[in-house]
This record gives structure tokens, sequence and C-alpha cells, in this order.
């Protein structure tokens, strides 16, 4: 059992991105592993997930200094850096590639990354520049890599045991594995729940006890489902589609992106839905053909602290759908400085340290999911096909003037007047 270590300061709990990152952090901070800080795994070994991931410039800046990038361009498992043109129109939701490229300086971000707003991450991300494009599984393993070269030790095949101490208000620690146990970790000075969007810990143990929830509890519109259509021209697609529906176009394709009322037949986990957007699954979407709803799930919990001693990070506090590699670089770089500050403070300053840490993390994620929903929901944008319309999960139209008239019309036309029935959007002939 590594390291046999038994009153930690630090307790990470989860060895994903998310895990490794606060461990990378804790290391930078000049703390040891296996004597300072633990990192306990429910999974026995590692397990590659497949889906692409961007990295921006200034999230490769913070790899690079962690040895990250170079592990991911000596496996050639990093696409070459280039600028890519990325047009909105003018209604900004509507977008398309351009076969263009710009120069861009070689190497990282050059600027102070402990200044970085979300807001600069967003832009980048919005715009694709300087991007790089890799896994999740890829960059895990790499962060993995980097993580043992500095001594970290993963505890796999870790059960856990959180024991809530109503006084002095923190969490005791023990597990146990096939290695024996149950091994007491005692009160850490700060326990990183990094359990990602399955959230086990938050719903079945610590949300219960201090009602920390998962926020909105009734989002907006949270379907969408994809259409394949073809449209003459950008000028013809500006005429036809109403304001708020988006699209992506890849070739002469369009994919309209339309919200819906009602949830697909089988549950999408968040890391699946984004991938249903991707070319190289839409390119099997037969033209005129609208797919099963497609979940959208922005969301993060009500606090990011629990008590005077946890802490929720990366996924585990707050998960979006679409925009989801913007989360990989968001964690990397402004969720980590505020990490860095809660853990500056945290011994001498529980309290406030924590507080702060909350407000710094909500107000970042706040942001990314407003501007999220600036671009994926719109106030006022019918939903449209009813689910209980719907046959065999299609329906198809011959082009993109019969989608407009059998879909969309009748939908402005309930947006327009309020009396009519939604129910009966979508109910025409096929």
């Amino acid at each position: 059992m590594p390291g046999h270590i038994t009153r930690p300061a630090f307790v990470i709990i989860g060895s994903g991105p998310a895990g490794l990152a606060a461990a990378l952090s804790l290391l930078d901070a000049g703390y040891l592993a296996q004597k300072d800080f633990v990192v306990l795994e429910k999974r026995e070994r590692f397990q590659r997930r497949p889906q692409e991931n961007a990295l921006l410039s200034c999230a490769s800046a913070k790899l690079r200094h962690w040895n990250v990038i170079q592990k991911l361009e000596c496996r050639k498992q990093l696409s070459p850096r280039g600028g890519r043109l990325y047009v909105r129109f003018e209604d900004h939701k509507t977008s398309t590639w351009v076969g263009a490229k710009y120069t861009e300086i070689v190497g990282e971000y050059l600027g102070d990354l402990s200044t970085l707003s979300v807001n600069n991450v967003l832009d980048d991300f919005s715009t694709a520049r300087n991007m790089n494009l890799t896994t999740i599984g890829d960059t895990e393993r790499a962060l993995l890599d980097a993580a043992t070269e500095r001594g970290v030790e993963i505890i796999r095949g870790a059960i856990l045991k959180l024991t809530w101490l109503r006084e002095p208000q923190r969490y005791h620690i023990s597990y146990s594995n096939k290695e024996g146990g149950p091994i007491d970790l005692g009160i850490p000075d700060l326990v990183i729940v990094c359990e990602g969007a399955s959230r086990k810990l938050l719903n079945k143990v610590i949300g219960p006890q201090h009602s920390i929830r998962e926020l909105p509890e009734h989002p907006p519109h949270s379907y969408f489902v994809c259409c394949n259509v073809y449209f003459v021209s950008s000028q013809k697609r500006r005429q036809t589609m109403p304001t708020g529906i988006y699209i992506r176009q890849y070739g002469e394709q369009g994919f309209v992106f339309a919200p819906v009322a009602d949830a697909p037949i089988r549950n999408h986990e968040t890391n699946q839905a984004r991938g249903k957007t991707d070319p190289e699954t839409l390119k099997d979407v037969r033209l005129g053909e609208i797919t099963e709803p497609i979940q959208i799930r922005d969301s993060l919990l009500s606090q990011a602290h629990a008590g005077r001693n946890l802490v929720f990070f990366g996924d585990a506090f707050s998960t979006g759908t679409f925009q989801s590699g913007a989360g990989m670089n968001i964690l990397l770089t402004v969720d980590c400085n505020s990490l860095k500050s809660l853990i500056s403070t945290i011994s001498e300053y529980p309290e406030t340290a924590l507080t702060e840490y909350t407000k710094n993390m909500t107000a970042t994620h706040m942001t990314w999911h407003a501007r999220n929903s600036e671009m994926y929901y719109t106030a006022g944008v019918p939903l449209f096909v009813p689910f209980v319309s719907r046959t065999n999960a299609t329906h198809i139209f011959k082009d993109s003037l019969e989608m407009v008239e059998k879909l969309v019309a009748p939908a402005m036309k309930v947006m327009m007047d309020p009396s009519l029935a939604v129910e009966n959007i979508g109910k025409s002939k096929m």
C-alpha cells in the first residue's frame, strides 16, 4: 500500500484530470507526495477515455510547465497547432468554419497565467485560436505520468468512508482496498473531491448533510435535436431560420440544432452528448433526418465547499455538455488559480479561505454557463418537434424548404400566437 501515510494534510479523492491537476498544484506549492498528501482512486486501473479534447494556448502553457505537453508531443498524440477562422453570423449563434488559417506566434500563452479570467479562456475557445486537439484519455495519461515522476502514487481500489464530525465541523477520512484496511487518514486540513460528473459522494453523503444541490434545478431548454439539412446559400439560411437556432456547417451540409421539449429515450452521459455533435458522428446522419434528442447539461453546485475542510474541484463542481473542451481549459487555468489561493490560506484562515473559494469558483462557472446559454438557449425560440409526435425517433425532410414549411413555420406561429397548442407542432404528415 503506497506510503502508508496516516495523517496527511491533504486528501485528493479521484485521479482523473481534476485530481491530477490538484496533485500537481500541491507539488507546485511545495507539498510532498505521500507525506503531505495522498490521492485515492476507486478505479483499480487506469481507463482511457477516447473523447476529443481541445487544448488552448493558456492550458497548453500550464501543461508544458508540468511536462505534460512534451509527453503528448513525443507520443504524437497532439495535433499540429494552427489558427483557424471560425465565423459567426450576425445573430452570434450560427457559425461556420472558413478554409483559411492565420499566423500565430509559435508556442503557448505568453502572458501571466495567474491573472487569466474565464472570459480570456472562452474568447480563445470560441475563435479556435492556437488550438491543439488531443483526447481526454491521452491528456489524463500524460498528467498521470508527470505526477508519477514527481513522486505521486495513486492508491487504487479505495473504498472510502467519510465521517462528518459536527464539532469541529470537519470530515474524518478512512479507506480500505484489497491490500488491507481500514486505513485511518485522520482529519485532513483539506479534502479535495474530484469524483467527476457522477457526483456519487455528493448525492449520497455530502449533499444531504450540507443541503448542497445541483443548479439549475429546472434548466431552460435542456434537450436538442440535430437535423441534417442542405442550404443553397448562407443568405437563404438567414432568411429561413429564426435567430437562436444553432447551426454547424461541414462542407455543404448544415446541421441545425433545435431545442425540443422532451428527453431522449435513453439518457446520455454528459461526456457522450458532445460526441453526438462531432463531424464523425454527424456524417452518418442522412440528409433531412432528425436525430433523437441530445441532452444538454450545464450544472454546478450551490456551493463549492462543505464544512471547514472539504471542497469540490473539476466536474465534481461544474459540468457543461457543449463547449465541454472549455471545461478542461478552465480547470487547468482559472480553477487551478482558485485552488492555489485556497491551499495557501486554508490552514490559517479556513472559513475565509473556503468562502472565497466558493465565491471564485461560482463566479467562474456562472460566467461559463451564461456564455453557453447565450449561444445555445434563447428566450422566445420555440420548442420544436414534440417527442410524442415523432415516429421511430426520426422525421425526414427532402430539403431545407420542406423542413422550414413543416417544422420551423408551425413553431414560429405558436411563438407569435400562444393560443395555438404547442403539442400540434410537428404533427403535419411527413
